[in-house]
C-alpha cells in the first residue's frame, strides 16, 4: 500500500512512498522539517548549528569552546567558523579562562534576545508543520523521537526482520 505525499507547494513533485517504511517516510519528512527550520533560522541570520549553540548556553552557562564543541559534536575548526559570526554580531562573547587560558564562550544579553526571537520563529514553523496533529499526537511524536534518539545514542539498536505490514511493526519489539 502506498500513500501519496503531495509537496508541490515546496517545489517538489508528489512522491509515492511505501507507507510501511518508517525510515524512508522519516527521511522525507525530515527534509521538509529541515527546510522550514532553515527558513526560520535564515530570517535571523543563523545556521541550525548556531541556533543549537545559542540554545545550549542559557542552560549550561559559560562553556569552554572544547566543551561546547564536544556537546554538539562539532570539530573545533568548524566550531570557530560558527562562533565567529555570533561574536561579530554581539550574540556571544569569548574570553580566556583564568586557569587554563582556553576560550570560554558566554551568551550576551543581545544573544538571549536574538535566540528568543529565533525560537519564536522556529515555533511558528513547527506549528505550521504539525498543524495536522492534535496536542496528544505532537506529544506522542516527541516521545517517540526522543526514544529513537536515545536508542541510537546508546548503541542499542534492535534488529527486526524485513517488515511488510503495519502489524509486523507492532510485533517487532
Amino acid at each position: 500500500m502506498g500513500r501519496l505525499l503531495n509537496w508541490t507547494k515546496t517545489g517538489g513533485p508528489p512522491l509515492e512512498v511505501n507507507w510501511f517504511s518508517p525510515s524512508l517516510l522519516l527521511a522525507l519528512l525530515c527534509q521538509e522539517a529541515a527546510r522550514r527550520l532553515r527558513t526560520a533560522y535564515n530570517a535571523h541570520s543563523l545556521k541550525l548549528r548556531q541556533f543549537q549553540l545559542l540554545g545550549l548556553l542559557p542552560n549550561h552557562g559559560a562553556m569552554s569552546q572544547r566543551e561546547l564543541g564536544e556537546t554538539v559534536g562539532v570539530d573545533p575548526c568548524i566550531l570557530v567558523t560558527l562562533l565567529n559570526p555570533l561574536g561579530a554580531d554581539g550574540f556571544v562573547s569569548r574570553e580566556r579562562g583564568p586557569v587554563d587560558r582556553r576560550h570560554v564562550v558566554m551568551l550576551t544579553a543581545a544573544g538571549k534576545r536574538h535566540f528568543g526571537s529565533a525560537t519564536r520563529a522556529q515555533g511558528e514553523g513547527e506549528d505550521a508543520l504539525f498543524a495536522g496533529l492534535d496536542g496528544d499526537q505532537r506529544q506522542q511524536l516527541s516521545a517517540v523521537l526522543v526514544a529513537l534518539s536515545d536508542s541510537l545514542a546508546s548503541g542499542h539498536e534492535r534488529q527486526c526482520p524485513p517488515l511488510e505490514t503495519a502489524e509486523d511493526y507492532r510485533d517487532c519489539r
